[in-house]
């Protein structure tokens, strides 16, 4: 306890229950068999795992996850009971590309409702909205940020410029608008000729 910052880096046998009511405790290794329970206003982060189930908010509510995009890996435990509340996911690190981010990986268990997460600091999702979800296939929560990959291409009404959530078209690809965040391309495939 205490709200202090304490990391776990070396494999563990130990088989006990693990639990953070105060402060962080960062995971990049195993932590064995043992429950880990994240109670209200804790916070878990790192890549590590544990063969026990993962408890957010079990007696309260609101539990935090840290979350580092930038890297493909993500915490793991063999199952995840979200109990009580909506838990705060926040970023250390941005993502280096589109696509979803797994917050956490769950194992053989069963996974809560995506609902149970919502985004905090760290990381900004496309106007497009972003949205949580439990692809239940590969056992992980996820959050789309709603960023895309777009492709300038100057067709749509207002070649000389962009905006932000901008409706006239002037990109390939999905809704054809760009927002904040975008991964953009200028190819030299525009229609017409005009400042950019």
């Amino acid at each position: 306890t205490g709200t202090v910052t304490l990391a776990a880096n070396a494999t563990t046998t130990y088989t006990g229950l693990t639990s953070v009511s105060q402060g962080t405790l960062i995971v990049e290794s195993a932590l064995g068999a043992g429950q880990v329970i994240v109670d209200s206003g804790a916070t878990l982060g790192g890549e590590g795992s544990t063969a026990g189930l993962l408890a957010l908010g079990l007696f309260n509510t609101n539990a935090n996850l840290s979350v580092d995009a930038s890297t493909a890996g993500a915490f793991t435990s063999v199952g995840l009971n979200t109990g009580l509340g909506t838990h705060t996911v926040n970023f250390s690190a941005g993502p280096v590309g589109t696509g979803n981010i797994t917050i956490l990986n769950y194992g053989a268990g069963t996974g809560d409702a995506a609902t149970d997460f919502i985004v905090g600091t760290g990381l900004t999702v496309s106007g497009r909205g972003g949205a949580f979800s439990n692809n239940v296939a590969a056992m992980t929560i996820e959050l789309s940020t709603g960023f895309a990959d777009r492709t300038w291409n100057g067709n749509g009404g207002n070649i000389t410029h962009w905006v932000s959530g901008d409706t006239t078209d002037n990109w390939q690809e999905g809704d054809l608008d760009f927002f904040d965040g975008d991964f953009v391309t200028f190819d030299d495939t525009a229609g017409a000729a005009g400042p950019v």
